[in-house]
């Protein structure tokens, strides 16, 4: 992922919830092998599954996967309506919020 999104990520966090990232980040290398950042994009699954190992809770999860991971990527869309059905994807449908996540951030996807 490209280091201006993961900074967005890293600044959103630091506000709503600090040591978050960091957090995802071992989870993430540790059950995927990649980086929280990377996991979003490639197996988004182990990010709602850490989340919501963290919290013990899915709708705090989802809350905080909103106004942490989310909110920053598309909030310069200035459209609620698509944080909220990424929110949605994330949570319910992982693998198809990755290959929504590749298209509003205009990233390749395989074929």
């Amino acid at each position: 992922m490209e280091p201006r999104i993961r900074e967005l990520i890293n600044a959103a966090a630091r506000r709503v919830a600090p040591g978050l990232i960091e957090a995802l980040d071992l989870y993430c290398r540790a059950t995927s092998e990649v980086s929280v950042f990377d996991a979003l994009l490639t197996s988004p699954g182990t990010v709602v599954e850490a989340l919501i190992k963290m919290y013990s809770s899915a709708e705090v999860a989802r809350l905080v996967a909103k106004e942490v991971l989310i909110k920053p990527l598309v909030g310069s869309l200035h459209n609620c309506s698509a944080e909220e059905s990424l929110v949605d994807l994330l949570i319910k449908k992982p693998e198809e919020f990755a290959e929504r996540l590749k298209k509003v951030l205009g990233l390749p996807s395989p074929s």
